[in-house]
């Protein structure tokens, strides 16, 4: 890691810049969301509470005389969810150098298994509803390099992404705080014909957080499919393999509408995350950068069905 941070700081040390940009986007989102898991005498939460987030992200790109676009970003986000009280905070900051089909990201990374084609669902919360309501369809179950919409990253964070002709690769690399405790992480995926496979795998000081990790996605025509397997390692408390699986499918209803359904199964005996979990999402375009979003979740745990109404707008 130390070698790519050296060549990460000669790289910025001999740019001369010729041009800049400074674009402000971002999205707000809120509505009504039920928990039956919560019990005002047992965790203080009412199982009916508002839901909500507003998003700006501000993107900076210069470019130098010999063509490397230099860039930055960083968020502020205000945020309501499942009765915990609202709360604004700015995020640590993200840069990069990028010549061609390769990227050198340094700071709050994106991660190369959070990046992974396929991780995610084509859904506005990448998960179910409107803010993804646990995210119980997620396969991966370790600690991982994400880039942190309200906090600052991890230290030393840095990848290499690469993508052309269908071929993309993301290799990262971090530290904790203290800097004793490191990450490594790697992906590479194959896009041809309206599919998309990928394998990524990373390695820790953390015994924990070491996982291999496999997707497809692809068009059938009638409805995009989705497979994601997880083999979290040492993840269990008693030391033992964590493994999961996902499926989804996402289906236009009729015009401006959606309905996506997974089902995911975790092996995890003993552990409340143990069994199938299921989950609806529903979204239909109103026009204008504005998005209706409902769903419903059946997570392993027992009684903690969950259900959410509300709307997304783009500005």
């Amino acid at each position: 890691m130390k070698r790519i941070l050296f060549a990460a700081a000669a790289l910025l040390a001999t740019a001369s810049m010729s041009a800049a940009d400074v674009t402000i986007g971002g999205y707000g989102r809120f509505g009504i969301d039920y928990n039956e898991g919560n019990d005002p005498d047992v965790n203080g939460r009412d199982e009916i509470n508002l839901t909500s987030r507003l998003r700006l992200q501000f993107d900076m790109t210069a470019e130098s005389d010999a063509g490397v676009t230099f860039g930055a970003r960083f968020r502020a986000q205000a945020e309501q969810r499942d009765g915990n009280p609202n709360g604004a905070s700015f995020n640590g900051g993200r840069f990069y150098a990028r010549m061609g089909p390769a990227t050198l990201g340094v700071g709050n990374t994106f991660g190369a298994i959070d990046s992974i084609p396929g991780l995610n669902m084509p859904t506005k919360s990448v998960d179910t509803g409107v803010d993804g309501m646990g995210f119980h369809n997620g396969v991966v179950k370790s600690g991982i390099d994400a880039y942190s919409a309200t906090g600052a990253g991890r230290s030393n964070g840095v990848e290499l992404i690469y993508s052309m002709a269908g071929v993309g690769f993301h290799v990262s690399g971090s530290s904790n705080k203290e800097n004793t405790e490191d990450r490594i992480a790697a992906h590479v995926s194959y896009s041809i014909n309206g599919w998309t496979v990928a394998l990524g795998a990373q390695d820790s000081d953390a015994e924990n957080e070491k996982l291999v990790l496999a997707t497809v996605t692809g068009d059938l025509g009638f409805a995009g499919l989705g497979l994601s397997y997880a083999n979290n390692q040492n993840y269990a408390p008693n030391g033992e393999d964590v493994d999961k699986f996902r499926i989804y499918g996402s289906v236009p209803l009729a015009a401006g509408t959606t309905l996506v359904a997974w089902g995911a199964n975790e092996d995890n005996p003993g552990e409340p995350s143990d069994g199938a979990s299921f989950g609806l999402d529903i979204a239909h375009d109103l026009g204008g950068g504005v998005t209706f979003v409902a769903g419903v979740v059946d997570p392993s745990v027992e009684d903690t069905t969950q259900a959410q109404a509300g709307v997304y707008f783009n500005f």
